[in-house]
């Protein structure tokens, strides 16, 4: 059986056509295809860890199961599947999982841009919008787990930003005795440059560290409520001694001006690794205007958290070879690509490693 998982529906799952392609082709192998849907894609990894588990246990079990499992899956999947994998190992309980194929999973975390979060934060008790993204996304557990620097909702704004505890927590928990499964091949796959190569602004030059992102117009949904103001990239603390802004804020309607520092942090906004668009997302909405949109993309895993690969202080480093990393086989893209994308190249490599057609 081939056990496909996302952090999404599995109508999102089945509607990506790569991976729906991908699919048809292991089910022309001879793969029995099961998908398993997270009920709440934002609760703790852990519980959609047990569902999975639960899920291999059924298959298990059936009489006409014999041959082992495969498991493919990306982004928080993969921290569900390794959790899974390995309770079911410190459980003797067999998960009868051949290979596990990881697509861009942060297994040490994720980047949301701190620019980003501190004025999501800063919104967040005017603007509904803003509101609801920071109760649902941020602060959910999930995103408590996952990401590698998290804003806290407290003034003065730090300068030092850090992972929330519940961060530090699950790291600790796959640290136990074992740390990755020993009954299963894991393989994994980064969309971000495995040779070093940053991120790109909308114009193609290079994304820098302190780079602005974009400048914005907000309003409330009443129009009683304005402000201007800008977003950056984090800069780069080891290479620079560095402080800089990654927020500013002024309001047409009050007598506020806002600015938020970043200090003794790492450029993960530009470096290498699977990129999202949170910053054109939110910016780009009815009471939300992006007046000059720099760069509508940032690093959301970097490359080396894909490969399970430690970040001391460069995250630019070159993707090291597969035996210096967790897994058995590891493949990088040359180029940075959107976060899960099954790019010709990931999808003939992964075919590859499944002996699929």
């Amino acid at each position: 059986a081939l056990f496909g998982f996302w952090g999404a529906t599995a109508e999102d799952f089945l509607a990506d056509g790569g991976i729906s392609s991908l699919l048809e082709a292991a089910r022309q192998a001879g793969y029995d295809i099961v998908i398993i849907e997270f009920k709440n894609s934002r609760t703790l990894i852990q519980a959609n860890a047990l569902m999975v588990a639960n899920g291999i246990r059924l298959i298990n079990r059936r009489p006409t199961k014999s041959d082992p499992g495969t498991i493919f899956t990306g982004s928080m999947g993969g921290l569900v599947a390794r959790f899974a994998l390995l309770a079911m190992e410190r459980q003797r309980l067999s998960p009868n999982i051949q290979k596990a194929v990881f697509l861009d999973s942060p297994f040490l975390g994720a980047i949301i841009p701190m620019s980003l979060q501190y004025q999501l934060d800063f919104y967040a008790d005017v603007h509904e919008s803003a509101r609801v993204t920071v109760n649902e996304i941020l602060d959910s557990p999930a995103a408590r787990q996952m990401l590698r620097q998290k804003y806290r909702p407290w003034w003065p704004k730090q300068d030092d930003p850090q992972p929330d505890e519940m961060f530090s927590q699950l790291q600790a928990e796959y640290l136990r005795p074992g740390g990755w499964p020993n009954e299963t091949e894991c393989y994994a796959i980064a969309n971000g440059s495995g040779a070093g190569a940053g991120q790109l602004k909308d114009d193609g030059n290079e994304l820098k560290p302190k780079d602005k992102l974009l400048s914005y117009e907000v309003r409330n949904d009443s129009g009683t409520w304005c402000a201007d103001g800008e977003l950056f990239a984090m800069p780069n603390f080891p290479a620079w001694n560095d402080m800089g802004a990654i927020v500013t804020a002024a309001s047409r309607t009050a007598k506020l001006n806002w600015t938020a520092t970043a200090h003794k942090t790492l450029p993960w906004d530009s470096c290498p690794g699977g990129y999202n668009d949170f910053v054109l997302q939110f910016f780009n909405g009815k009471c939300w205007t992006n007046s000059d949109l720099k760069a509508s993309h940032t690093c959301f895993v970097p490359t080396l958290s894909a490969l399970g690969v430690q970040i001391i202080d460069d995250p630019y480093m070159k993707a090291p070879p597969a035996k210096d990393t967790p897994f058995k086989a590891i493949f990088t893209s040359t180029t940075n690509s959107r976060h899960t994308e099954l790019t010709p190249e990931i999808t003939a490599w992964i075919k590859k490693v499944l002996c699929l057609p």
